[in-house]
């Protein structure tokens, strides 16, 4: 699906409440567009950054970074569109899995929730982050994916 797709489907999502919808609206009418347009640049250049130097001489990725599809669905979810730092992120998210042992303070991110995907599985930990970064930038937990506990 192209990108202007996606935007529009995002701004027609019922899940908005008509008031949030209204003053997005009124946002991007006001200089808003400018605005979120230099922003997503700012994103675009930091990302970029960061995975060229996540590579190592050769072209391969730092072990320390997995490729893993949910890694980074979650990180995309949390970090990047809610804005949370990685240990709150975790935190979070393993609370809404009903995790009950926390994780050590040194922990990185991609490991934490390559724990809990090896816990709970792919799609229960990527539902959850659905939820928390809903709630985060919506004030609502709904996801189209209702989140169920066990595997």
């Amino acid at each position: 699906m192209n990108l202007k797709r996606r935007l529009i489907l995002l701004l027609g999502d019922p899940d908005i409440s008509q008031r949030e919808f209204e003053d997005v609206k009124q946002w991007l009418r006001g200089g808003g567009l400018a605005k979120c347009l230099r922003d997503a640049e700012d994103i675009r250049k930091i990302l970029l950054h960061s995975h060229n130097s996540s590579l190592s001489i050769g072209g391969r990725k730092n072990s320390q970074e997995p490729d893993d599809p949910a890694v980074a669905e979650v990180s995309r979810l949390l970090r990047i569109e809610a804005g949370m730092t990685a240990r709150s992120a975790l935190d979070l998210l393993a609370d809404a899995l009903g995790r009950e042992v926390r994780f050590p303070e040194r922990i990185g991110f991609a490991d934490g929730v390559l724990r809990l995907v090896r816990e709970y599985g792919p799609s229960s930990v990527v539902a959850a982050a659905q939820q928390i970064r809903n709630q985060e930038i919506h004030g609502s937990p709904t996801t189209n994916w209702p989140l169920r506990h066990g595997r």
